[in-house]
């Protein structure tokens, strides 16, 4: 360990013909096994996250939070790695109380959405605009959820009052107007919770996690294909329904092609994930940077995980 503190002190000051010699030498390996071995210890996470207001989750690249809890919901901003409060409006929700399944139950889905689109041509019933939000989510679709069209939108035009929605969000007509701008919709999650249970994540729990994420990443990247599979939840399913078990022999066989592979992640977004099922779990959204012989990715990684037992397994991957 010594020789690793000596070592990167060498690189911070090196020439490029250091540099060079370092890693003919078989030093700037070593030097990067322990830097990703780092990535994986929670006490490297809390020193990360210790400036950051961790209430609702670490974002290093969503803007605004749009909480949605029981008749309400709370615009807030991170600005400087606070989250700064903007504003609040009273909300309706389904006429049905419960977490949407199917088309037609009138219920409001519990989950964590994008805004994908504002509509600023509606018709007069849904207010003056609106926003598409993107159910049904990953998570969503692996629990076979169906139905579309969830907005939050204003009341009818002319109507200061409204009881309940078809399973949409709505809320007054100003306050809409005013939301809309406070925020860029394209860098908006809301989180719907329709009851008086507010999320919360604690520093602890997220380093823990973010070290897992980088444990993940490096039996990955180093081709240990047992510890990588074992990150994964007994009833795990993939984007496209495949299984576990599946999914282990399709990775064995990618494991044993690719061996050379270098993986890197950035613009995390770390949020608990409320659900109706009594788990917790966490939506995990991030860039990835995959480059290996056979194949290279540059994307969207998404991941929904649980904890249980003081465990973290992988439960759905896109």
């Amino acid at each position: 360990m010594v020789f690793i503190f000596l070592a990167l002190g060498t690189f911070l000051m090196a020439s490029q013909d250091d540099l060079a010699t370092m890693y003919r030498s078989g030093h700037f390996k070593t030097i990067l096994q322990e830097l990703d071995k780092r990535l994986g210890e929670k006490g490297y996470w809390n020193g990360v996250l210790s400036d950051y207001d961790t209430t609702y989750g670490w974002y290093e690249n969503d803007k605004y939070l749009l909480m949605c809890n029981d008749q309400e919901i709370k615009l807030y901003e991170q600005v400087k790695k606070q989250l700064k409060y903007i504003q609040s409006a009273q909300a309706v929700f389904g006429r049905v109380e419960g977490d949407k399944q199917i088309e037609g139950d009138l219920k409001t889905p519990v989950g964590i959405y994008r805004l994908t689109e504002k509509k600023d041509h509606v018709d007069p019933f849904y207010g003056p605009l609106a926003f598409v939000t993107s159910y049904p989510n990953l998570y969503d679709r692996t629990l076979k959820k169906n139905g579309n069209g969830i907005w939050l939108h204003g009341y009818p035009m002319g109507c200061d009052e409204k009881d309940n929605t078809k399973g949409c969000i709505a809320v007054n007509n100003d306050d809409l107007i005013n939301l809309s701008k406070n925020i860029d919709h394209t860098k908006t999650l809301l989180i719907s919770n329709c009851k008086d249970r507010p999320i919360n994540a604690n520093k602890e729990t997220l380093a823990e996690l973010m070290a897992f994420i980088y444990r993940w990443r490096a039996a990955w990247k180093e081709n240990r294909f047992d510890d990588y599979i074992e990150s994964y939840a007994d009833d795990f399913v993939r984007y496209d329904g495949k299984k576990l078990n599946a999914f282990k022999a399709m990775k064995k066989n990618v494991f044993a092609i690719a061996r050379q592979k270098e993986i890197d992640f950035s613009d995390f977004t770390v949020t608990p994930y409320p659900n109706s099922l009594g788990k917790v779990l966490w939506r995990v959204t991030f860039h990835e940077d995959y480059r290996a012989s056979n194949y290279k990715f540059q994307g969207l990684k998404e991941l929904y995980i649980q904890e249980k037992r003081g465990y973290f397994r992988i439960v759905v991957e896109q």
